[in-house]
Order: C-alpha cells, then sequence, then structure tokens
C-alpha cells in the first residue's frame, strides 16, 4: 500500500513538473496512439510516468537488478504540427533503476501522418514510425518502430488499435522484426473523467514468435481526467496477465496542447 500511495504521489509530482517545464525493447513505452494530430504550428507537451509496483522479471539495462519491481520510467515528448496531417516530435527517456540512480537512457524520435479526413472512411487510419536510440551505456541497441493507428467512433464509444512491428538496427539483431499491440476503448460520453482500458502485448518475432508463457500481455483499467482546456491526465493500473509480465504497475499520462505557437500566416 506504501509502494502505492509513493508511486501515484511521484506521478502527480511529475505531471506537475511538465507545467512548470511546460510536459528490451530498450524501454517499454506502454502507449496507445490515437488518430488526431497537433494543428499546422501547434505544439503538444506528453509526460508518461510509469512505475512498477510489483514485478519477478528480469531487469536487463544499468543496475543488473534481479526483477524491475521498483523501477520508475519517464517520458517527456514534444510534438510539432507539420502540417494538419502530418506531425513531428521528439522524446526524451528517464528511469530511476532499482537499488540505483536516475538517469537519461535515451531519445527517441517520432512523426505522426493522418490519412484522409475525419468520417472519410469506416476506421480513421495513420501511421506512426519511430527511431529510438538509447543510452551506449544501457546496453540496449537503436530500434526502428512502426504502428498503425486504426480509430472508430462509435457514438460515445471510441475504440483504437495499433498493431505494430519493431526493428533491431543495432546490438543483438538476431531476433529480427518483432510483432506487437497496442489497443484502446474510451467511454467519452462525459467531459470531466472518461473511463478507459488499454492492452499491450508483445509477441516476439515474427519468424519464431515467443511461447504464450514468455509473451508480454498488461491490462490498464483507468480513466482521462480533464483537468483544463488542452490539459488531460490519463491515470491507469497495469494489470500482468501471465508470469512474463510485470504483476502490478502504475501509469499516468499528462498531456498538454499549445494553441497559440503558430505561424504569422495562421494567426489570422
Amino acid at each position: 500500500m506504501k509502494a502505492l500511495v509513493r508511486a501515484l504521489a511521484q506521478v502527480l509530482t511529475g505531471g506537475a513538473l511538465v507545467l512548470l517545464a511546460r510536459g528490451a525493447r530498450a524501454q517499454q513505452d506502454d502507449q496507445v496512439y490515437h488518430w488526431e494530430t497537433p494543428d499546422t504550428g501547434w505544439f503538444e507537451l506528453q509526460m508518461l510516468n510509469a512505475f512498477v509496483l510489483a514485478s519477478d522479471t528480469p531487469y536487463r539495462r544499468f543496475s543488473g537488478a534481479e526483477t524491475r519491481q521498483g523501477l520508475e520510467q519517464h517520458f517527456v515528448e514534444v510534438e510539432y504540427g507539420l502540417t494538419d496531417r502530418w506531425s513531428a516530435g521528439v522524446y526524451a527517456d528517464f528511469e530511476l533503476p532499482p537499488s540505483d540512480t536516475f538517469r537519461y537512457s535515451g531519445v527517441r524520435v517520432e512523426s505522426n501522418y493522418r490519412f484522409f479526413d475525419r468520417y472519410q472512411r469506416i476506421v480513421e487510419l495513420a501511421l506512426h514510425a519511430e527511431v529510438l536510440v538509447p543510452r551506449p551505456s544501457s546496453g540496449a541497441g537503436e530500434e526502428l518502430e512502426t504502428r498503425l493507428i486504426l480509430q472508430r467512433d462509435f457514438s460515445d464509444l471510441r475504440v483504437i488499435a495499433n498493431p505494430g512491428f519493431a526493428l533491431p538496427l543495432s546490438g543483438d539483431t538476431s531476433e529480427g522484426l518483432e510483432f506487437s499491440v497496442a489497443a484502446g476503448v474510451y467511454y467519452r460520453r462525459f467531459w470531466r473523467v472518461q473511463p478507459a482500458l488499454e492492452y499491450f502485448a508483445e509477441f516476439g518475432s515474427v519468424a519464431d514468435p515467443s511461447p504464450a508463457s514468455e509473451q508480454r500481455h498488461v491490462l490498464y483499467p483507468g480513466a482521462r481526467v480533464y483537468l483544463a482546456p488542452g490539459l488531460s491526465w490519463l491515470v491507469s493500473v497495469g494489470i500482468g496477465l501471465n508470469d512474463a509480465s510485470d504483476r502490478w504497475l502504475l501509469r499516468g499520462l499528462l498531456s498538454y496542447e499549445f494553441p497559440t505557437v503558430r505561424p504569422a500566416d495562421q494567426m489570422r
């Protein structure tokens, strides 16, 4: 219980820092990507904080800890709308390993492109791509990840699926192309608090999928809270669905959009 209270306090603190600062896969980034992108010339800031409350899975990075229990992960992203369909962004990754010190762990460069306009097709379609460049001392290699963003609204219910592939560019490349899925269901009837359920799965190599017992499957029930116009906070509890997954996690995703940072010809 103390670990849960401490982690919740750190999520809140991390969110406040984003506002003040304006907020293996080498590092697991459990995030469902939505079809929407910032408008031309608009910035969006995000901070994702994740806390591993209970886990038996090994930690293979900086500290050499026996398990991931106690691990804290923090991702800070800025995304910019190049056009009304195309955005580019950069992530900075940080983590506090079990029984070790807080440190920078890598950077990601990403881009999102939306196909078609809203409601032109049965499913809203976009493509997400990112390159991960970890800190050399982390023991991980560079990686290219691509995800399809499939989104459909059924009245107040939004359904999203992100099937994706990751290709290691350096380090141990023997696994080859790896397949994963992120998905979410969001009930948007209420403006202030919107229930959410997200799911993440990693299946291993496409050529030689991992046995079911070694795959990673995590379910995140939670809610998105709208704190102010342009400011939202998605908080959820992760539940590992098998022995290869962390048993309990706590995650907070704070997002803020700056609609005033625009080119001069967009201000009229």
